[in-house]
């Protein structure tokens, strides 16, 4: 309902009823005891052709447990990785019970991985996450995604719980916090113009009053 078989002002396509690859990821990762490093490369036609990289990071890793499934007590990341803002930034792909992360989380984040450095772990049921990145995730509007056109960096910390009740069942939650700057980059510097118009057709330049 969304499409037509128009083009917007400048040539964008207005159509959106057609085939497309919406994401085509490989994904590279090795863990050792006190390191693990992630790469992961995504192909997609959502905006033409596009083959770019999603994920690059390298970690160092306290474990106070070797249980399976049971979080590092510390965990250092620098590189590419997703913010840790709310439950749908991290939230795997593969796994999300809908295609699509929801509105309100797109319309703040259009992107979820940042670059910068990323502090998280868990102590038993108790997750945290602190990470200090350059401020303009991937795919923001702005033009300058995973740059940063001002000195300033973008904290973005979680606190939460996750914690298995049996098999079947588990409870986890959380609260997220984000503080940084804007940039407005204003507009290119352009000669002064006069501009004149012909307004009775006669070819000779008048002064003319309009009320």
């Amino acid at each position: 309902q969304d499409s037509e078989a128009q083009l917007r002002q400048g040539g964008t396509l207005l159509n959106q009823n057609r085939f497309l690859i919406r994401r085509g990821r490989v994904r590279i990762a090795r863990e050792w005891d006190w390191a693990s490093v992630v790469i992961e490369f995504d192909g997609n036609t959502s905006k033409g052709t596009s083959a770019r990289l999603q994920k690059g990071e390298v970690s160092v890793v306290y474990h106070r447990s070797k249980t399976k499934g049971v979080p590092p007590l510390l965990q250092l990341t620098a590189g590419m990785f997703d913010l840790p803002f709310g439950f749908e930034m991290t939230d795997s792909a593969k796994t999300r019970w809908f295609m699509e992360r929801s509105i309100i989380s797109r319309a703040l984040f259009p992107g979820e991985p940042d670059v910068g450095m990323k502090l998280h772990g868990g102590v038993a049921f108790l997750r945290y996450s602190v990470a200090v990145t350059n401020g303009e995730p991937l795919d923001e509007k702005s033009g300058y995604g995973l740059q940063d056109p001002n000195e300033n960096k973008d904290v973005t910390v979680r606190f939460g719980v996750d914690t298995e009740m049996n098999p079947r069942w588990r409870i986890s939650g959380g609260v997220s916090y984000n503080v940084g700057k804007g940039f407005h980059a204003g507009t290119d510097a352009t000669k002064g113009t006069i501009k004149g118009q012909d307004t009775n057709g006669d070819g000779k330049p008048e002064n003319t009053i309009v009320t």
